[in-house]
């Protein structure tokens, strides 16, 4: 993949009013990258330009990208809301908002780009709903996805089973973002101490938040997958229903001790590279995974698995 972006990076950020992203647009600013904002709130950085925006809503969406003028290198989709709202609206806002917005900015990402979609250590069980998610994924529109939603009517967190499709989502889409020359990755914190800890407290009990041990959203920030790869990203996509190839060699995992974001069980590939997913003590989940198991793809589009 070819390095085009230039410097200073043009970043565009939801949920910059709070938490992680407000961190992660802090840790932008201040590597001089020109930050443009999207959240219902105003954020308390300064960045070039902010538009409020309700992401449960698909024409607000595109009326806040029609507001905003250029295109991007970076695209973090961090804005989320907690288990304790209502299903429909936490599933509006944590997968179908972010599927559309992402979907929509896609032309306007520069090839050497890079999408990050927070997710959630709730999300990391997604092969137990692999079936049901692609499902999902198959729905072409926020419209039918939320038709879709009506429908199934799924037992349980709704935050949950949003971050389980939106871990799966970014993996489906791996191919077909490489072919474009950008680069898409998952990552999956566990508790961060921001203003919505306590609802994660409520909605899925003090026990299992207070047990992975919250950390700060300054130490939580995806901050290293927005910068250019340094080498080739993965090797070239395979297509659904065609044999595996060898898989290539790789390093060894290891604990990255270079990074100041690292921290004790959270395993880190030795580089960022597209369809990977960052778990805490679970490490990178490979794409490889999914290509024997994918038929489709999220907006019904025919496209590639890379590994």
């Amino acid at each position: 993949m070819t390095n085009t972006i230039p410097e200073p990076p043009r970043c565009l950020i939801t949920g910059t009013a709070s938490g992680i992203g407000e961190a992660l647009a802090r840790r932008l600013l201040a590597d001089h990258a020109t930050v443009i904002s999207l959240d219902q709130r105003d954020p308390r950085v300064a960045v070039a330009q902010h538009e409020r925006v309700n992401l449960a809503d698909p024409d607000d969406i595109d009326a806040a990208l029609g507001r905003i003028e250029g295109r991007f290198d970076v695209l973090a989709n961090v804005a989320g809301i907690p288990g304790t709202e209502p299903g429909e609206l936490v599933f509006k806002v944590n997968f179908l908002g972010t599927r559309h917005l992402t979907e929509a900015l896609l032309d306007r990402l520069n090839p050497g780009g890079s999408v990050i979609n927070i997710s959630s250590v709730a999300g990391y069980r997604w092969p137990e709903r692999l079936k049901l998610i692609l499902d999902l994924l198959s729905t072409a529109s926020f419209g039918e996805g939320l038709d879709w939603f009506e429908v199934h009517r799924l037992a349980g967190n709704a935050y949950t089973f949003s971050k389980l499709a939106l871990t799966v989502y970014t993996m489906a889409r791996a191919g077909a973002f490489r072919a474009r020359g950008l680069r898409v990755n998952a990552v999956l914190p566990g508790p961060v101490e921001t203003a919505i800890l306590v609802d994660f407290e409520k909605s899925m009990g003090r026990h299992t938040v207070g047990g992975a041990g919250p950390k700060s959203s300054s130490a939580a920030t995806p901050a290293p997958m927005t910068s250019p790869p340094r080498r080739p990203s993965s090797p070239p996509p395979i297509h659904a229903g065609s044999p595996a190839p060898p898989s290539p060699r790789r390093r060894p995992l290891r604990r990255d001790r270079r990074r100041p974001n690292s921290r004790p069980g959270h395993l880190i590939a030795p580089s960022a590279r597209d369809g990977f997913v960052s778990e805490p003590r679970r490490g990178p989940v490979q794409l490889a995974r999914l290509r024997a198991v994918i038929p489709r793809f999220a907006g019904g589009a025919a496209s590639a698995l890379s590994c």
